[in-house]
């Protein structure tokens, strides 16, 4: 993985070290080498500082898959949607109502003839150290003709709360790890 100044990460000790402080570099190559990093992403998360994991047991999974298209207001972070969203439609299902949008398990996913957009649940642990389960997402945004890929790890605070969910894009999240996000 090349980073924007120049430097590679080989390993993901390598690559959540220069995360820390530089930019991944935007070449269409680097965001597929991106993909192969993601469980890097949720390691950083679930590092030793993150002492309470949450028993999958405990966790309606199907609900999160549900959340995720229902209640995660797209313009918290950035991706392929974030310009179709508006104050009307932030959601997955508000902008899709009539295209494959499916929810199962810990997941939700959009699929057109063009676009793949799938969100992941791949862990729930008390990353802000508040008490309170948040969930680790990985995204797919892929256009299936073309070559726009992006993989990407996002964080949800507190996502039992009632209301709207916001995602915090990682690795934004080693930056604000004991900092509540405001909505």
């Amino acid at each position: 993985m090349q980073f924007a100044n120049g430097e590679v990460a080989r390993n993901c000790l390598e690559y959540n070290k220069l995360l820390k402080d530089q930019a991944i570099g935007e070449s269409v190559n680097n965001q597929l080498v991106k993909s192969e990093y993601l469980s890097c992403d949720a390691l950083a998360v679930l590092q030793p500082e993150t002492d309470t994991l949450c028993p999958a047991a405990k966790i309606d999974r199907q609900s999160i898959g549900e959340a995720l298209s229902t209640r995660l207001d797209l313009r918290s972070f950035p991706s392929s949607l974030f310009m179709k969203s508006n104050t009307e439609k932030r959601t997955l299902d508000a902008l899709y109502p009539a295209h494959s949008l499916t929810s199962h398990d810990a997941a939700t996913q959009l699929e057109t003839g063009s676009w793949l957009f799938h969100m992941q649940t791949v862990a729930i642990a008390d990353t802000n150290g508040n008490g309170i389960p948040d969930w680790v997402i990985w995204v797919t945004d892929e256009a299936k003709q073309g070559n726009y890929r992006s993989y990407f790890t996002l964080i949800i605070y507190d996502p039992t709360a009632a209301g709207r969910l916001a995602a915090t894009p990682f690795p934004q999240h080693l930056r604000t790890r004991h900092q509540k996000p405001s909505m």
